[in-house]
């Protein structure tokens, strides 16, 4: 009797309620409604049988060489997973997080060459024109990325080389018996890195090049715009003209006192 009134007491078990799936509109970690983001159920936890489980990767396929780069100042949490990936990047409401190039110090080309994952660098408007592979290093300050010192190593354009008459002199012992005419072309070669070159004309390819804005780098004129700026021209020649040195006699005959044979007045390959 006391169990029969105690059953009546309480009465029968609620029903259980319903699933409740959230939808779009529902889903509160953040965006699926709209946006980058908008995206069905299926998208991120198809492959699952519980939407505890997700997966970013599968549209978010960043080759992770260059993922690992950009994550390279995030110290701790990062790692090359879905679960990493929300960690961080649900405060942004899925989005991108601000970061930095802390821990990046070289091969920039592997993300930001014509192609690359991040080939749009944060300028509006602006893709870099294909550097071949090359790091972004070998032109820009890496203090300021928008100040740039041009190529490493020697550049020429070929339609500015010089074009000399070397006469190359025959020997008998220490005597010069004949001269020969000999013609040399002369690269006009340029050294961005060199000391010579002054940091307030480096800091503009514009500065020498009428054409940077276009992407049009030749011809260069560097010495003609140094002058136009009032700087002052370079104290050592070797760094940028160490391969323009002719062979042979060059330059207007020598009378003062004449030679025999004749020769030109500077033989440069003998000093």
């Amino acid at each position: 009797m006391a169990a029969a009134c105690a059953k009546s007491a309480t009465g029968p078990d609620p029903p259980v309620p319903p699933n409740t799936t959230p939808t779009a509109q529902t889903h509160g970690w953040f965006q699926i409604a709209s946006g980058p983001h908008a995206a069905s159920c299926n998208t991120c936890h198809g492959k699952y049988d519980t939407f505890q489980h997700f997966d970013c990767l599968s549209c978010h396929a960043h080759d992770r060489g260059p993922t690992d780069r950009i994550h390279a100042s995030i110290r701790t949490g990062y790692s090359f997973d879905s679960q990493a990936c929300y960690s961080c990047h649900k405060d942004a409401d899925g989005g991108r997080q601000v970061f930095d190039h802390a821990g990046v110090v070289a091969n920039c080309a592997e993300c930001h060459d014509a192609g690359a994952s991040f080939a749009a660098l944060p300028v509006a408007g602006f893709t870099h024109p294909s550097q071949g592979g090359a790091d972004c290093v070998a032109c820009h300050v890496t203090g300021s990325w928008l100040s740039a010192r041009g190529p490493a190593g020697a550049s020429a354009d070929p339609t500015q080389a010089v074009m000399v008459t070397g006469g190359i002199p025959t020997y008998s012992g220490t005597s010069i018996v004949s001269i020969a005419p000999r013609a040399e072309t002369l690269p006009m070669q340029m050294v961005h890195s060199s000391t010579q070159v002054p940091t307030t004309i480096a800091s503009s390819c514009s500065s020498c090049h009428a054409g940077a804005a276009s992407e049009a780098y030749y011809p260069g004129t560097f010495h003609a715009s140094l002058a136009r700026l009032s700087l002052p021209q370079p104290t050592a020649c070797f760094d940028c003209h160490a391969t323009a040195a002719p062979v042979g006699f060059v330059g207007p005959l020598a009378t003062s006192p004449a030679r025999t044979p004749p020769s030109s007045e500077m033989k440069h390959d003998a000093v």
